[in-house]
């Protein structure tokens, strides 16, 4: 919670720091426009799919929620992504163990495997939400939210790391999760993120969502039952 405040308080110190996300509401906008006007070229189609730009337009009011989550996501990750670059860093660097993350998320044991999946079948769901119509346009929101994923959990900071971070504590009644738990459960939704790329080409948002919910059910079961366990063991 301390670095989710603390990065929000470095961006009211530093507004620039928002110049990114501004210049894409700006996009948005102006897309949203040229297409509501019927002016959808080819150059127009193609910005509108690599920006998200209809992210939220479709699919109702809950399609709606979805979009503009899905959009603070999206905008999150291109700003931390352009500031990188900006400062001249490598926003895709990888820490010493960095190769070796996906490998420790699925090392067995229920208790290690079970943020993992939790992760997974929770991408799975958030997409669903981020893109409720399974619209091909709208795929670069689960690029995006891979990406962010993966580079939270190499870094092991962050608001994306410190978000997932709080939100395990407090569903785990207060209980702080080990750095490796959270990495974990990043790492599965990285994954799940990743998977969505390709079946929003199927065109079944209910399939998403209903895989996502069955995964992570079964995450929560393989949970239980590795904390069950350690006691035996001990």
């Amino acid at each position: 919670m301390a670095q989710i405040k603390a990065g929000v308080m470095d961006i009211i110190r530093h507004p620039a720091k928002l110049l990114p996300t501004i210049i894409l509401s700006v996009i948005w906008m102006v897309i949203s426009y040229l297409m509501a006007m019927g002016k959808d070229t080819a150059v127009v189609k193609w910005i509108n799919t690599l920006t998200y730009a209809s992210g939220g337009m479709y699919g109702g009011s809950l399609g709606a929620a979805g979009g503009i989550f899905g959009k603070a996501v999206f905008a999150a990750v291109l700003n931390t992504i352009v500031l990188s670059l900006w400062a001249g860093k490598n926003p895709f660097a990888r820490d010493a163990n960095g190769q070796s993350l996906m490998t420790k998320a699925t090392n067995k044991g229920m208790a290690k495997v079970a943020p993992f999946v939790i992760g997974l079948g929770v991408s799975l769901v958030l997409y669903y939400f981020f893109n409720v119509t399974s619209s091909t346009n709208n795929v670069m929101v689960g690029v995006m939210a891979a990406i962010g994923t993966i580079q939270a959990a190499q870094s092991s900071h962050g608001i994306i790391f410190s978000t997932v971070l709080f939100i395990i504590e407090k569903v785990s009644g207060g209980r702080t999760p080990s750095s490796s738990a959270v990495r974990n459960s990043l790492m599965g939704a990285t994954a799940g993120f990743a998977i969505c790329v390709p079946l929003t080409y199927l065109r079944q948002p209910l399939m998403i969502v209903a895989a996502g919910s069955a995964v992570l059910l079964l995450g929560i079961l393989l949970a239980v039952l590795g904390q069950q366990k350690k006691p035996a063991q001990a």
